[in-house]
């Protein structure tokens, strides 16, 4: 089945060591067991521990790597919609070494960009499973938060320093920096608090100007 348009990348661990060899042993146990172009059991990619990337399957082919077959125009991660990365490697017990790290990095930005990829997760996201390790799970955010960056836009740099000008934002370096992830509720909260305080120093301004003024004719007349 071919994948038309993935929407999701699922990022496994393959709880052995990580060596390009044990790469190779995956691929050649998986053709013994289920033939050589069987997609049961395999990953579109593997990445080992010297940072060397394994391109498996085919990228535009539906294979099983997650245990959820689903369709491809689901709006949850399955087999269907998907590419499967391997992280060589036993990361519930062990942590990722940072060349394997920046490895798949730069594997799944080049993916991220050509497929227009909207969502990375964890093979434990899609079913029960501990797969990826903690060690390497509690990282996708990190990759998330690096694939998905995106340059600022002229009109939202405008607005957040329109805010701040306001006095409705306080530290502007942080909101430019932090302009693409949203807002939790007590941020909202908190912005919504300095507009109101604005606001009503900025009413209060004008009520005493007001009044200013009409003392000011009376004391004329």
């Amino acid at each position: 089945m071919v994948i038309l348009n993935p929407q999701f990348i699922i990022i496994h661990h393959s709880v052995t060591d990580g060596s390009y060899q044990t790469g190779l042993n995956i691929i050649k146990r998986q053709e013994q067991n289920f033939g050589k172009n069987s997609v049961t059991n395999s990953y579109h990619f593997m990445l080992t521990i010297e940072g060397h990337i394994i391109s498996w399957k085919p990228e535009n082919l539906m294979i099983g790597h997650c245990g959820v077959d689903g369709y491809s125009y689901s709006n949850e991660p399955c087999n269907a919609n998907s590419l499967g990365i391997c992280f060589l490697g036993n990361f519930e017990k062990e942590n990722v070494p940072e060349i394997q790290f920046q490895a798949g990095l730069m594997l799944i930005k080049g993916l991220v960009k050509k497929y227009n990829i909207k969502d990375i997760v964890g093979h434990r996201d899609v079913i029960n499973t501990e797969c990826p390790g903690q060690n390497l799970y509690k990282r996708i955010p990190e990759i998330k938060k690096e694939v998905f960056k995106m340059p600022l836009e002229k009109w939202e740099e405008e607005v957040i320093k329109f805010a701040h000008q306001k006095g409705w934002i306080k530290d502007l370096d942080l909101h430019l920096s932090k302009s693409k992830e949203p807002f939790t509720r007590a941020e909202t909260l908190a912005t919504l608090m300095n507009f109101y305080n604005t606001f009503e120093k900025e009413m209060l301004t004008k009520i005493v100007i007001e009044i200013l003024k009409d003392l000011a004719n009376k004391l004329e007349v």
